[in-house]
């Protein structure tokens, strides 16, 4: 799961069980500017960092309102 500051995209690995809700440790960091998405379903893909993660329907317009503040429109 991304956390998204205005200076970086930190992206946070979590078990599959909980569904993102309880971060366990930072797998990474990324340049403020990058695309997350768009991501659809339950559980949407994206690629980052050279991996596949699954994020959760719950925080797709977090992703969505990242990427709009980047200036990717939706």
């Amino acid at each position: 799961m991304p956390r998204v500051t205005k200076d970086a995209i930190y992206v946070l690995d979590s078990s599959k069980l909980s569904g993102g809700a309880s971060p366990e440790r930072l797998a990474g960091t990324m340049p403020r500017d990058t695309r997350l998405g768009p991501v659809t379903g339950r559980w949407g893909q994206v690629d980052i960092l050279g991996r596949r993660h699954w994020v959760h329907t719950r925080f797709h317009d977090q992703i969505a309102a990242a990427d709009r503040e980047a200036g990717f429109a939706r």
